[in-house]
């Protein structure tokens, strides 16, 4: 046998009867940890809405009239009861001047009758009479009034009226658009649910809104009404909230994102990199004292939900426990770890959620903004090139 192929066999059966004595122990590795708690997580139903006024009419009449008298301008504010337009009543005006002293004489034909009456005087038809014919003319006065009313057109709320339909002296006709009132101190909106929330659904139910066209406000209402009835085709709900508009900056027909919390379970939140998936199947390292050291320790963990740098676990760990989320690719279940730092995770699920919707809408508006610019800056160079002159003008003109 080749002495070389000699010694390599004897130095493997060398090997294999006495093993390497064990190495000695690495030094701990840092890692950055965060502690396990329980969490309340929301369980959101975000739909989109419509948004309308809180009381809304259009201002129109029951009669044919000319417009004699405007009482507004476009966009102000009135009262209950103020005038917002005059039309012609002269002729009514006249005839309750008339019916007004036929009532003085017919009241004192009606006097004598009744004193005469007490004192037999007269007959009981007489008197009759007298009274039936005071009823009439007070009847007739009455209709004129109401005639004088109609033609008197009053706000029946407090709001904001709209732009004006008519003009000074113009023929309106009954179901003519005058202009619209509308209550905006106060907001409605209305939305779809899902069927299958509505044992969740009550009344004065918190609601956040977003309005794509003013990104950078969120607003809070509650929920007002819910329909009775389920649409057999789409399987949803329809449901009315109300939410406060002091600053009026809400307007009727805009698009709003609508979330509801309707109920919430118990959840872990440890941050998204502390997940370390193998396959099908997600576990994270957690801190775990063993044979005098702390070590790292593998723990199987069900994922609820995910949000921006987060995730929310459903089972798997334990309040108390340190979870590895920076340092957790470095070591494997059994190494021996140093806490280097404790990083604490947001104290409110609700909370985390609001801070992502800010920045999305922040984004969104910063995006808008940027747009506008660079379509701004567009025009203005386009303006100034239609304005410079061409080369082929100027040499023609240097030319002639």
């Amino acid at each position: 046998m080749h002495p070389i192929v000699a010694f390599i066999i004897f130095y493997m059966l060398q090997m294999l009867a006495f093993p390497v004595a064990a190495q000695k122990p690495t030094n701990p590795t840092n890692v950055f940890v965060t502690p396990v708690q329980w969490q309340s997580q929301p369980t959101r139903v975000e739909v989109l809405g419509n948004i309308r006024a809180n009381e809304s009419v259009v201002i129109t009449t029951d009669i044919v009239g000319k417009v004699v008298e405007l009482g507004f301008d476009d966009g102000d504010k009135v009262q209950k009861g103020d005038v917002v337009l005059l039309l012609e009543q002269s002729a009514e005006q006249a005839e309750l001047r008339a019916a007004e002293a036929q009532l003085f004489e017919v009241k004192q034909a009606y006097e004598r009758a009744r004193q005469l009456r007490a004192n037999k005087a007269v007959s009981d038809a007489v008197y009759n009479q007298r009274l039936a014919t005071l009823r009439r003319v007070e009847a007739e006065i009455a209709a004129i009034q109401a005639s004088i009313r109609d033609r008197t057109i009053r706000a029946p709320f407090d709001g904001v009226l709209g732009l004006r339909e008519v003009s000074l002296g113009a023929l309106v006709r009954p179901g003519d658009p005058i202009t619209t009132l509308s209550d905006l101190s106060r907001m409605k909106i209305d939305f779809n649910v899902p069927a299958l929330y509505l044992d969740k659904l009550t009344l004065d139910l918190p609601l956040d809104l977003r309005v794509p066209a003013l990104p950078s406000r969120l607003f809070k209402g509650r929920l007002l009404s819910i329909d009775t009835a389920i649409d057999d085709i789409t399987r949803t709900l329809r449901v009315r909230g109300l939410l406060e508009n002091k600053d009026g900056i809400l307007r009727p027909g805009l698009l709003a994102e609508v979330s509801i919390e309707l109920d919430s379970k118990q959840v872990y939140l440890v941050p998204e990199e502390a997940i370390i998936r193998s396959g099908l199947q997600s576990h994270v390292l957690v801190t775990e004292q063993h044979e005098g050291a702390l070590r790292a320790a593998k723990r199987p963990v069900k994922i609820a939900d995910r949000l921006k740098g987060y995730v929310m676990i459903e089972s798997g760990l334990a309040e108390g426990m340190q979870v590895i989320h920076h340092g957790a690719v470095k070591v494997k279940p059994g190494d021996a770890i140093k806490v280097s730092a404790v990083e604490q995770v947001p104290s409110s699920i609700s909370e985390l959620l609001n801070q992502a919707k800010s920045a999305e809408a922040n984004q969104t508006r910063k995006t808008a903004e940027t747009s506008q610019t660079t379509k701004t800056a567009e025009a203005s160079h386009s303006e100034k090139t239609a304005e410079a002159p061409s080369e082929s003008d100027t040499s023609g003109a240097n030319t002639q």
